[in-house]
């Protein structure tokens, strides 16, 4: 008789009798990446403030434990991703930065402002698509530590939804002015790359954690250099198609 993976209760259906987890809970694969888009477009599920605090306390040993089979308290990894990515998709459009400061050009402004309204529009969109991305980044790097390119597009789900969650957090400071949001921009970066590093450093625990962290630091760099490729090209296709003003005129900078 099989010991349910959520809680080591003996199993004697298709429900753990004293959690509730499902009996089967099959290694992820693409035929449960189906079954998990349709459940987070449909399913508002329970334990979003425990796997939130799981994100910021062991996110890392969290992950591994949900990959590995322990799922019932958890709230799924693309719908945490849909929903604080929404979240900061909302807040975002009446908190903004004043960038009148550093633009001569009425382009620019104009530029700016469509460029922000079309990623408002779009955020939580930008965010899904992203995230098969950095999973080929990090499995192309850390794919000799087991874990398929769906596992890791489950792992980048949740240091997806971490990272904005922490953008949400520091959004407010943005009010404070152009130089704020500058200081704000810098915080988050080092936190989302030291969240990333540990994250990865507590998932592969028992490796020698040097190797994993320089592997974290590559797949990240990688990433960052797909991510820039992509945004240049896509302002590019916008301009190119009118969707958005160009501004050749030079930004202030003192």
């Amino acid at each position: 008789m099989a010991d349910c993976k959520n809680c080591s209760a003996e199993l004697s259906g298709r429900f753990c009798v004293s959690c509730g987890q499902k009996a089967n809970t099959q290694r992820i694969s693409w035929h449960w990446l189906v079954h998990e888009v349709l459940g987070s477009v449909l399913v508002v599920d329970r334990g979003l403030l425990f796997t939130l605090k799981e994100l910021f306390t062991r996110p890392g040993r969290a992950i591994r434990e949900f990959l590995e089979g322990k799922r019932q308290a958890h709230f799924k990894p693309l719908g945490i991703l849909v929903l604080t990515a929404t979240v900061y998709s909302l807040l975002s459009r009446w908190i903004k930065p004043d960038l009148s400061p550093i633009m001569d050009a009425p382009a620019q402004v104009a530029m700016m402002e469509h460029l922000d309204r079309w990623m408002s529009n779009y955020y939580a969109l930008m965010e899904l698509a992203l995230i098969p991305l950095f999973a080929f980044c990090s499995w192309v790097l850390l794919r000799k530590y087991g874990h398929n390119l769906v596992e890791h597009m489950v792992i980048q789900s949740y240091l997806a939804a971490q990272r904005i969650t922490l953008s949400i957090v520091f959004l407010p400071f943005q009010l404070f002015g152009f130089q704020a949001a500058i200081l704000v921009s810098t915080v988050l970066t080092t936190g989302y790359m030291a969240g990333y590093v540990v994250t990865l450093v507590q998932l592969y625990e028992g490796r020698p954690p040097v190797r994993v962290l320089l592997r974290a630091l590559a797949s990240l760099v990688l990433s960052f250099l797909f991510l820039v490729i992509l945004a240049v090209a896509g302002v590019m296709v916008l301009v190119h198609f009118g969707l958005l003003p160009s501004a050749l005129t030079p930004i202030k900078t003192g």
